[in-house]
């Protein structure tokens, strides 16, 4: 007689013993590609709607002038996360659509000075609040390219 009860849950009815029983079902290693696979390379498709489009040299005079603005305290840290965050904003598409970054540098600048009197306020031990907090604060400066104002 099976178990019951109402803490009692069925198991679903192609639950894992009934998949190793069945010759007929994949399995899991058939999925995968390597050393132990057949060797055929499969295209995998994105996980999600984003995708990113630029490389990695596309990247990189935006990362030798983040580098050098970094040594610019507060003016140039600013402007360097403006232009890192812009540069990766402006290359994502969302489900197929360009999106755009609207945060101007005035904002950049309000924001890196709010911080850093904060982490003096708390002697660094705000540094895990003020990551959520730019990240917001780049979240909420994203729209999509065809609904921005002129």
């Amino acid at each position: 007689m099976p178990p019951t009860g109402p803490s009692y849950i069925p198991p679903h009815p192609a639950s894992e013993l009934e998949l190793v029983a069945d010759a007929e079902a994949p399995s899991p290693i058939s999925d995968m590609t390597g050393p132990i696979s057949s060797g055929a390379q499969v295209p995998k498709q994105p996980a999600g709607p984003l995708k990113f489009e630029a490389g990695a040299w596309e990247y990189v005079p935006i990362l030798l002038l983040t580098i050098i603005l970094w040594f610019v305290p507060i003016f140039g840290w600013a402007l360097q996360w403006q232009i890192g965050n812009k540069f990766i904003v402006e290359h994502l598409t969302i489900e197929g659509r360009r999106v755009t970054y609207t945060m101007t540098y005035g904002y950049a600048l309000k924001v890196i000075l709010r911080h850093l009197l904060m982490l003096i306020v708390t002697l660094g031990l705000g540094i895990f609040w003020l990551y959520v907090k730019e990240v917001e604060a780049v979240y909420a400066h994203v729209r999509y390219a065809d609904e921005v104002e002129p």
